[in-house]
């Protein structure tokens, strides 16, 4: 789970750039 949390924390940056 916390794997996740930090890919999805990368999907959103990604998305603001």
């Amino acid at each position: 789970r916390e794997l996740q949390t930090a890919q999805n924390e990368n999907f959103q940056l990604e998305k603001i750039t």
